[in-house]
């Protein structure tokens, strides 16, 4: 049984890389002891294979680390591969002896390629976990890092996610409006919009946001002295990386000193 090339990531990881920044190998190690016992045979080990189908790490209990083996190498080996379920080979499942094993039957054959199934599907499972714990991490030190610039910015932003609902808003919007965030979030940031206004410039924004176009709209806002303020609001649609829509982000300039037509 040949283990087959291996695909690489999107990235230019190959898989066999990012398995081994997964911490696994004592696992592995646990794994292949079983084997090398099951089969009564002294070589059991995982062969992991980079992009290239070249071998960068032996996991167990290879042959040619044994102490004492006979020159010349095994008489016996049975190799299974380890191929994920998007068909990339991760690598190989291999059991090795010293003298010929005329007794390893069709059916051992099976069980070694079923264990091998068994242990690609854990090492896939391992790789997605990582992966998915790499991404959150990495979203949650970009959305830290838009944080502590909106916040320094001298004017109110308010962003809203992918279904339309407000989840952040910055320091200059919180000393506006005198209010916590968790009372801005709760309305969705309009709130503090003059009531003859608010179905205004809610409709003007669900439609912006249906068409993911850009909006404007001016509408008096109280401030946190009571004080209502001729507010324009601009909002953009945001879009990730991959053109899958994010949500919005509105910023807003006080225009009250260029007209006193306030309800």
């Amino acid at each position: 049984m040949e283990f087959q090339s291996s695909s690489l990531l999107a990235d230019g990881c190959s898989y066999a890389e990012k398995i081994l920044e997964v911490p696994e190998r004592e696992d592995l190690l646990r794994l292949t002891a079983a084997v090398q016992h099951l089969f009564r045979v002294p070589s059991a080990y995982v062969e992991l294979v980079d992009g290239g189908s070249e071998v960068v790490s032996r996991i167990g209990n290879p042959a040619s680390g044994l102490s004492g083996a006979p020159h010349g190498g095994p008489e016996f080996t049975a190799s299974a591969t380890l191929i994920a379920s998007s068909e990339v080979t991760l690598g190989s499942l291999v059991i090795a002896d010293w003298r010929p094993r005329p007794d390893f039957s069709p059916e051992d054959a099976g069980a070694l390629r079923e264990l091998a199934s068994a242990l690609a599907a854990k090492m896939e499972l391992r790789l997605i976990a990582s992966q998915l714990r790499d991404s959150d991490l990495a979203l949650r030190e970009s959305g830290c890092r838009f944080r502590a610039i909106a916040d320094s910015a001298p004017i109110p932003i308010i962003c809203s996610g992918f279904d339309g609902v407000s989840t952040f808003v910055n320091i200059a919007w919180l000393d506006f409006t005198g209010r916590a965030m968790n009372e801005e979030i709760a309305d969705g940031g309009f709130g503090c919009v003059h009531p003859e206004s608010r179905r205004i410039v809610y409709e003007a924004y669900w439609r912006a946001f249906q068409a993911r176009e850009p909006v404007t709209v001016e509408f008096p806002l109280r401030r946190h002295d009571g004080e209502y303020r001729w507010m324009r609001c601009r909002g953009l649609p945001r879009f990730r990386e991959d053109g899958v829509f994010a949500g919005y982000v509105g910023t807003l300039v006080d225009l009250t000193e260029g007209r006193r037509d306030l309800p």
